[in-house]
């Protein structure tokens, strides 16, 4: 009897566990959905893209970004052809609305991450749509 009680506490605990990320993971995903669409021109020359070997993730260096001991980077999640996008912004453009660039050619980083990460962000490339997540780091 007492082992029937504990395995039905445990059993409690495990389905409100449960329960709990998949409302977190609701929260999240409406979170993004909520979002504003932002659709960036790609643009080689303030780009570099890179991937590191130990977690086979693609990346985005924005030129101007990691001159201190924090940096931001766009994280490539997903690709996607022929979207149907309202307005492509210039990546210049984007760059100077954010009120990022603390001298010419120097962006701070936090500010940019905390501007970005506003929107929900696509990378377009001819007919590649790239979907990006920011990622603020510090080292």
């Amino acid at each position: 009897m007492r082992q029937q009680k504990i395995a039905q506490i445990n059993m409690n605990i495990y389905i409100t566990a449960i329960l709990l990320l998949l409302s977190f993971n609701a929260i999240a995903q409406k979170q993004e959905l909520e979002k504003d669409t932002l659709f960036i021109k790609y643009d080689d020359s303030l780009l570099t893209k890179f991937q590191y070997t130990e977690d086979n993730n693609i990346y985005y260096k924005i030129k101007g970004t990691g001159k201190r001991d924090d940096f931001v980077y766009l994280l490539e999640q997903k690709f996607y052809r022929k979207l149907k996008s309202k307005k492509i912004q210039c990546l210049k453009k984007v760059l100077i609305k954010s009120n990022s660039y603390i001298e010419k050619d120097k962006l701070s980083d936090w500010k940019l991450a905390e501007y970005l990460s506003k929107y929900l962000i696509f990378l377009v490339k001819e007919n590649n749509y790239i979907k990006v997540q920011v990622v603020y780091a510090i080292e």
